[in-house]
């Protein structure tokens, strides 16, 4: 059997609000590609026995007329629209399709009207079992797995299937996955939904494997919560890392607070070679009470402690919570200004199925859009608590303004080095085009 695995297209900011473009052409922000773990990982759960072809709908293009035999797409929230809709014709077309990933995990009756079958949740014990059914021609319409029934490790995990991505035109970093399911349930977080309450970790010796097999030179910890609870697991990871001379950089997503006031994690981080932290603003206390009415020096400590030891911070500020007033713009750009923060991101506030935030939202009766693609940080979706949608969405705009408005794009990309490619909208787009054809090609 062919298997044709489709990763759907979805709205970068830059392409929502294309009155950012002036400001942040050629800063290499938000329009960059990174290669899925969950659709590969899939791919390398298939027998060897069936073909696979990957597409990007980023990247490639999708021939419909394909003589695949079953279409396997998969989708988180603002994929969805356009993975229906790739699903839709694929069908009209003859085709078996499945579909798979968080939205259609947290979303399955919705996704059932586009799919002939849904996979919810983790596919390393459904996926085989469907492939089989499907053999028999007695696949079902739905296949999950009790999340009670999840093991306590992530053993034996196999390696996505990296050389699908070959040549595709991505940026130069692997990514790589430590565990799954987190204990928290923060306002706007699906992974509790999706993964579970228990953190599942994957021995340290499987992940050492993978890493020192990797090809690139620069990898990412895909995992928002290696860094919580004790960071145990992070320090003995980043222990290995250096005690095996495995020279390699990555970058790590993660919590603020604890990576700033554990000075040992702190350390071994930089030591083994991080060289960034990814963090979140707006969902931990600490960052709710250094961005409230009166500020606290904690969070500029933390920040600048991080800082200092070497490790660059990557600071993505979401804006509209609920707890925010009009204020909170000027006093994002005031933080970010006074610890020096060098790379931003912004992003309004966005409920995601099953999260509490959209249970929330759709209590009070105050969720104002449901078209999916829209939910990729960069469109307001709900009424504000504070606030009027116009002064949320202006105030959004204006803080990527103000924040990169105090770079050259030679001076942003010596200190961060990041790579640029243009000097004004009209030549950003037609690089982005001729990369377009030559990736396609």
């Amino acid at each position: 059997m062919k298997i044709l695995f489709i990763f759907p297209k979805w709205k970068k900011f830059l392409e929502s609000r294309p009155e950012l473009i002036d400001s942040l052409s050629g800063y290499h922000i938000g329009d960059f590609n990174m290669p899925s773990i969950g659709i590969t990982t899939v791919a390398a759960l298939t027998p060897p026995e069936h073909e696979v072809e990957l597409i990007d709908d980023h990247l490639d293009t999708i021939n419909y007329q394909t003589d695949a035999d079953l279409i396997a797409i998969t989708a988180f929230t603002p994929q969805a629209t356009r993975a229906y809709a790739i699903a839709d014709k694929f069908r009209a077309a003859g085709k078996k399709v499945v579909m798979g990933g968080s939205h259609p995990s947290l979303m399955c009756e919705e996704a059932s009207d586009h799919a002939d079958t849904v996979i919810v949740g983790e596919a390393e014990q459904t996926w085989p079992v469907f492939l089989k059914d499907l053999k028999n021609k007695s696949g079902k319409k739905r296949y999950s797995q009790d999340q009670d029934e999840l093991p306590r490790m992530l053993l034996n995990q196999v390696h996505p299937r990296r050389d699908l991505f070959e040549k595709k035109g991505y940026i130069s970093m692997d990514v790589i996955q430590t565990a799954r399911g987190c204990p928290f349930n923060c306002q706007c977080c699906i992974i509790p939904a999706c993964y579970g309450r228990h953190m599942r970790f994957r021995p340290l010796r499987e992940v050492i494997d993978e890493i020192s097999s990797l090809n690139c030179e620069i990898f990412y910890f895909a995992d928002d919560h290696l860094l919580f609870g004790k960071a145990t697991y992070a320090k003995k990871l980043f222990q290995q890392l250096i005690d095996k001379g495995i020279q390699k950089s990555f970058y790590i997503s993660g919590s603020l607070a604890m990576m700033a006031n554990d000075e040992e994690l702190l350390a071994l981080a930089q030591k083994a070679g991080c060289k960034q932290l990814y963090t979140v603003y707006g969902f931990c206390q600490l960052s709710k009470d250094g961005l409230g009415k009166k500020g606290d020096n904690e969070i500029y400590t933390a920040t600048k402690r991080i800082i200092n030891s070497g490790i660059e911070v990557f600071a993505s500020f979401g804006i509209g919570f609920d707890f925010h007033d009009p204020g909170i713009f000027d006093r994002t750009l005031e933080y970010a200004d006074k610890a020096d923060i060098k790379v931003a991101e912004f992003f309004l506030a966005t409920p995601y199925p099953e999260t509490p935030f959209m249970k929330q939202l759709l209590a009070e009766e105050r969720l104002i859009d449901k078209t999916w693609e829209n939910y990729n940080g960069s469109h307001v979706v709900f009424k504000p608590k504070q606030m009027s949608e116009d002064a949320l969405l202006s105030g959004y705009i204006s803080c990527w303004k103000e924040f990169y408005k105090k770079y050259s794009r030679e001076k942003f990309n010596r200190e961060i080095g990041l790579k640029y490619y243009a000097t004004t909208a009209e030549d950003y787009q037609l690089e982005r085009e001729k990369i377009r054809k030559e990736r396609v090609r």
